[in-house]
């Protein structure tokens, strides 16, 4: 007579394949995970070109229901903002935006050569947690002063 031998438990083969299929999702998992930071920081770098257009239209607006001319400065929340053809200079630009707070700093803010001519470009760039940066991680706002209107260009091509 046999005893029926009651097995309670896995075998070697069955946690094995176990092992190889949870490997297997969590390595699609932190694939995924990688790919939702990158789309994360794109989009904070389109809020941060979000808010350049903004913050300019919101000057200018204000700046003609006041009958402002278009170079003369206005006021907003107790700052004075330099305008040009009718929009914030980038030096005034750059208080505006940085006062938003994130993680956008400016291209040396603290070289003055870097900003001779002070009133014609503002550039901005993604810092990391680690105060790394990439050069290829900007949003760029200027106005060209024989066009009637500011630009920003963008470079996302390293978020």
């Amino acid at each position: 007579m046999t005893q029926a031998v009651d097995s309670k438990g896995f075998t070697l083969v069955e946690l094995l394949i176990v092992i190889i299929i949870l490997g297997v999702l969590a390595s699609v998992a932190l694939t995924k995970f990688v790919n939702l930071t990158d789309s994360a920081r794109t989009a904070s770098f389109k809020g941060l070109t979000g808010a350049l257009h903004a913050a300019a239209d919101m000057a200018y607006l204000k700046q003609r229901v006041n009958g402002k001319q278009p170079n003369d400065s206005i006021v907003i929340d107790g700052t004075t903002i330099s305008m040009i053809n009718g929009y914030p200079s980038p030096k005034s630009m750059r208080g505006l935006v940085l006062a938003s707070g994130g993680r956008w700093e400016l291209e040396n803010p603290d070289n003055s050569s870097s900003w001779s001519g002070a009133d014609d470009y503002a550039e901005y760039m993604w810092v990391a947690s680690d105060g790394t940066y990439s050069r290829t991680c900007r949003a760029y706002y200027y106005i060209d002063t024989t066009m009637t209107k500011y630009i920003v260009e963008i470079d996302e091509s390293g978020c």
